[in-house]
């Protein structure tokens, strides 16, 4: 992934498609289903 892409996910200029999210969770090794559990995250 380009690190620029990269960026801007993270201070949310551009929205992530699903493909986006399945490569994240890939390289950080977590579910995809992990982005999304409050109760990990402690909200």
């Amino acid at each position: 992934m380009n690190p620029r892409h990269y960026q801007k996910l993270e201070e949310g200029s551009v929205n992530a498609t699903l493909h986006t999210l399945e490569r994240l969770c890939k390289a950080f090794r977590i579910d995809v289903i992990a982005l999304f559990d409050l109760e990990e995250r402690g909200a």
